[in-house]
């Protein structure tokens, strides 16, 4: 199974849809086929496992929330590669049963599960100051410099398959692919344009340092970008009633959304046509071509194919 996920992101084209948001037209990045909906996560792992290869580590340390994308993609993957995985993980609601998180304790070697996030990072980091120099810790949502040469895979084809000038729109999230972007982007006619997902501008601006630090990266290895503020429920983890608009998204395009990123960027983006005028000064950019990366994470809501009534996000397997 893990030579047949390699495939999948070696494909020499990106799977690009076309949608239309009143008169603009816009490219969709269909990262959400790749592995169960897992999406661009798959990529960065496996940036990671080519680290863990070259460096000969057989054993590692994860950390995260037990409902989210990142532990069940990562400990997924690594665990069909055959490496050791400690899992540290956090579940507010022990009642709360999610793909994620079935996956994830299917995968680990051992799984720590945690009821609050202090508590899991306390133990995940003593652990990790004094035990097993054999042992690599993975850094929160993979934040690592590893997942760049995968990432950079992305932005490579994309630009093979669109030569005009485009606008690049993805989620911030953690700010891996975000920054990867702007990075490889630089000096070219491409502009990236960050969705701001459970962060705010002032809050990204003030943890940039930090975050290019830890990928060897420098404030002048940037190129240009916009932030963009969603004004539609813009919380993290907080979906609101978004279960007939994503269903009647998926009627009509074929694109599955999830609730907590790629329905938010969905709904910005559609804001975004009337008022580009005000966010976009440039005359290039207004004109430019629109391409967002749906970067996945629908493990939790592959269920919403089905046409149900009621919704419910929290749908036990």
């Amino acid at each position: 199974m893990l030579e047949k996920i390699r495939s999948q992101i070696r494909q020499p084209f990106l799977d690009i849809s076309e949608v239309s948001f009143a008169h603009k037209k816009v490219q969709i990045i269909r990262e959400e086929k790749l592995c169960f909906g897992m999406g661009t996560k798959i990529r960065k792992a496996f940036g990671l496992l080519d680290f863990l290869e070259k460096e000969q580590i057989k054993k590692v340390r994860l950390v995260g929330a037990l409902p989210g994308n990142f532990l069940s993609a990562y400990s997924f993957l690594l665990s069909l590669a055959g490496l050791e995985i400690e899992v540290y993980t956090y579940n507010r609601n022990s009642n709360l049963r999610t793909a994620n998180g079935v996956l994830t304790r299917n995968s680990g070697t051992q799984v720590f599960v945690f009821p609050t996030k202090k508590e899991c990072f306390d133990s995940f980091l003593s652990k990790t100051d004094t035990e097993d120099s054999d042992v690599f810790s993975v850094p929160e949502y993979g934040f690592h410099i590893s997942a760049l040469p995968k990432l950079n895979e992305i932005w490579e084809n994309i630009t093979k398959q669109s030569p005009r000038p485009f606008l690049l729109f993805l989620e911030i999230g953690s700010g891996l692919s975000f920054l990867s972007a702007i990075s490889f982007f630089k000096n070219t006619s491409v502009k990236v344009v960050g969705i701001l997902i459970g962060e705010t501008k002032d809050r990204f601006q003030k943890n940039l340092p930090a975050y290019l630090k830890s990928l060897h990266l420098k404030e002048t290895d940037l190129g240009d970008y916009l932030l963009l503020e969603p004004k539609q429920n813009p919380k993290f983890g907080k979906t609101g009633n978004t279960g007939e608009k994503i269903k009647e998204v998926y009627r009509k395009t074929g694109i599955l959304l999830e609730p907590v990123y790629s329905y938010k960027s969905w709904n910005c983006m559609e804001d975004l046509v009337n008022l580009q005028n005000d966010f976009f000064p440039s005359e290039t950019d207004r004109n430019s071509d629109w391409i967002y990366l749906h970067q996945g994470g629908l493990l939790n809501h592959l269920d919403w194919t089905f046409d149900r009534k009621t919704p419910n996000w929290n749908h036990v397997v």
